[in-house]
């Protein structure tokens, strides 16, 4: 019964999700039934609280299609610019010395990163968590700051979906600097 918990708190932390009924009990503990309810559409409103992470185009994060944090375009842009900032340098040196470095530098690990790094803080900002979704693809969710039951939503979700391959955790910012 761990999924009826996780629905049950991802409810209390988007009252939105409360119009858009349950999957079936059967496929309540399947993964993709699970993603698909919490990127619901009612009634003509998109609400996508889980938003992919596209590492290749870094300033396609989501951040600004976030129905918490839509409204805030200016500090948006101002996050947005400092992923730019930091992420191109990288880039730039890696274009010019790739021949040298090879393919043994992960520069999208970098990037992914930078991405996060950014997010968190801006997330931190508004006394929000940032929850990472890892499976075939990844995700991030924004969460209210409530420790405890950021920790019991992860337990619950990490037991449940285990064999689903999915797995989430609360991002911590790296303390190793990728700086080069």
């Amino acid at each position: 019964m761990n999924e009826k918990k996780i629905y049950k708190q991802l409810r209390k932390w988007f009252p939105e999700l409360k119009q858009h009924p349950l999957p079936k009990k059967k496929y309540r503990a399947k993964a993709e039934h699970f993603l698909t309810w919490l990127n619901t559409q009612e009634s003509e409103q998109t609400f996508e609280y889980l938003i992919a992470l596209n590492i290749h185009q870094y300033l396609e994060n989501g951040l600004a299609a976030h129905p918490v944090f839509q409204h805030m375009t200016t500090e948006i842009e101002m996050v947005q610019a400092q992923i730019q900032s930091r992420a191109d340098p990288i880039l730039k040196h890696y274009e010019q010395f790739e021949h040298v470095i090879g393919r043994f530098y992960r520069v999208q690990d970098q990037i992914l990163e930078i991405i996060l790094d950014e997010i968190y803080k801006f997330l931190k900002s508004q006394n929000f968590a940032l929850l990472l979704l890892w499976g075939a693809e990844h995700y991030w969710l924004a969460v209210p700051n409530q420790s405890k039951k950021i920790e019991a939503f992860c337990t619950l979700f990490n037991h449940q979906f285990d064999g689903a391959g999915l797995k989430v955790e609360k991002y911590q910012p790296s303390e190793i600097s990728w700086s080069i």
